[in-house]
């Protein structure tokens, strides 16, 4: 439906413009408000979970997320599921919050 397409357009919008700048430094990735970024991600896949898309890998249904590696390799790893998604956002959460204190 187009409901349902509009809502993975926006969902693809906000993880690319996360995507371009959680690879920049973590003060970077600060000054461009990422942190608030990834909050409002994080809240887009559980208001997704809520709306009854799947969590879970299916063939029928999936969908391709890839994040790098968080120790400074270049390996993209590959999941189909919201719930690993969701978890690679909360860890970038966290290494912001954990920045932003180290700055202050």
């Amino acid at each position: 439906s187009m409901d349902c397409r509009s809502e993975l357009l926006r969902i693809a919008a906000l993880r690319n413009g996360l995507s371009e700048h959680l690879q920049d430094s973590h003060k970077s990735a600060l000054e461009n408000e990422m942190l608030r970024d990834c909050q409002d991600y994080h809240a887009t896949l559980l208001a997704f979970e809520t709306q009854g898309f799947p969590t879970s890998f299916d063939d029928e249904n999936a969908i391709a997320l890839t994040w790098r590696g968080a120790f400074g390799t270049k390996q993209q790893e590959t999941h189909h599921t919201l719930l690993w998604d969701r978890a690679c956002t909360l860890w970038n959460v966290a290494a912001l919050q954990s920045a932003q204190a180290a700055f202050e």
